[in-house]
């Protein structure tokens, strides 16, 4: 390519006969311009993926170089040519174990919130392991918050969960940044209930399209993640069976109140200021996990995590959750149903593809028909909460 001097390899000799260092000229040409009318839109087979931009060397190439990936497809390095649109694949990762991408079906699906809002989910299954009646355990993944990105990309560590059979999933809630600065504005601070909500609409819509039931769906989340599950699981209990928080933000008023922790004052701008904002701190106090667990309510089993080192979240977050929900459980009246006792009942609904009706996940959502019949399997023995510490 012009100006890299790689295509050259003559050499200037002077009088001793010793050679000299190849020079080379830079063009300072420009590249040649696309016209606006001339754009096109760059498009991918699959309907969730993830993309980047990389380095693609040379300023005058003519040449797009991006990073693709997605639940299906390894990380893919391909060039486009901007004018020709013709595409090379450069790279692409290794995968070993017979994988084949045609085993499974990665697509994109809407939960309507409780406000309306539409809110994407990335969803994965294997296709000779899936049936579309309610029966496949469902892992559904969040994170919600500071504006990140939570993209689906390759990982073959879910690879042994699809090929058991297992339906995955990425809730893009509020608060995180895949549609934008007002997607992530639209979670923060006195808007944070938001993403809890729209957690809570996914599991919904999972539910309400058969791809799992409410004894068969589980949430994990991590950091502010674990936050996103932890208010979602709150506010609606009888959607999920189970729950890994990993290393949770949990004390999110107790955090906040707080500015001789480490982090708290650089956190104001996120979550909101409950030392000088009446409006936010009630907010932030209507939904912090551990002051709104609910006793006599039977809630999922848990798992969850924390770091004794860990200079971000207190361990003792953890600790306090997992107290309050045994103190929970043990007031609980109700009565645990047997492995032997589950009969599932999956919510038959018109929306059998993406895009479908919603009406059966927003009564899920919000506690109706289907929670009241979900009250019945939803349990696999009796509720567990176990907490796991590390040194980290």
């Amino acid at each position: 390519m012009v100006g890299r001097g790689s295509g050259s390899s003559s050499k200037a000799t002077g009088c001793s006969g010793a050679a000299r260092p190849a020079v080379h000229a830079r063009s300072t040409a420009r590249p040649p311009r696309l016209a606006p009318e001339n754009s096109w839109q760059v498009a991918f087979e699959e309907d969730a993926y993830s993309v980047s931009i990389l380095d693609s060397g040379d300023w005058a190439a003519p040449l797009l170089r991006l990073s693709y990936t997605s639940f299906t497809t390894p990380h893919t390095v391909l060039d486009i040519h901007m004018f020709t649109q013709r595409r090379v694949v450069r790279s692409v990762a290794a995968v070993g174990g017979g994988f084949r991408p045609s085993d499974y079906r990665s697509y994109r699906l809407w939960a309507a919130a409780a406000d309306g809002v539409e809110v994407p989910l990335s969803l994965v299954y294997r296709l000779d392991t899936f049936g579309r009646n309610g029966l496949n355990p469902a892992l559904l993944m969040v994170y919600g918050a500071y504006g990140t990105k939570y993209d689906p990309e390759w990982d073959s560590r879910l690879l042994s969960l699809l090929d058991r059979g297992w339906v995955l999933g990425i809730a893009h809630v509020r608060g995180g940044g895949e549609l934008g600065y007002a997607w992530h504005a639209a979670g923060r601070m006195e808007h944070k209930p938001n993403s809890f909500s729209d957690l809570d609409a996914a599991a919904a819509t999972l539910i309400a399209h058969n791809l799992t039931s409410p004894g068969r769906l589980a949430v994990w989340g991590r950091s502010a993640g674990g936050l996103t599950a932890a208010g979602a699981i709150n506010a609606a209990p009888h959607l999920f069976n189970a729950a890994l928080l990993d290393v949770p933000f949990l004390d999110v008023l107790g955090d906040l109140v707080d500015a001789g922790l480490p982090l708290t004052v650089k956190e104001w701008d996120e979550w909101g200021y409950p030392l000088t904002n009446s409006s936010q701190a009630a907010v932030i106090a209507s939904y912090s996990p551990v002051h709104n667990v609910r006793p006599g309510v039977s809630y999922p089993h848990m798992l969850v995590t924390a770091g004794l080192m860990d200079k971000r979240v207190g361990y003792w977050e953890a600790a306090k959750w997992v107290a309050q929900l045994r103190a929970a459980s043990s007031a609980s009246h109700g009565r645990d149903i047997s492995v032997d006792e589950l009969q599932l009942e999956p919510v038959h609904s018109e929306a059998a593809e993406p895009g479908g009706s919603s009406d059966a996940a927003s009564s899920a959502a919000r506690g109706g028909s289907l929670s009241s019949s979900s009250s019945r399997h939803r349990r696999h023995g009796s509720h567990q909460a176990l907490l796991l510490v590390t040194d980290m």
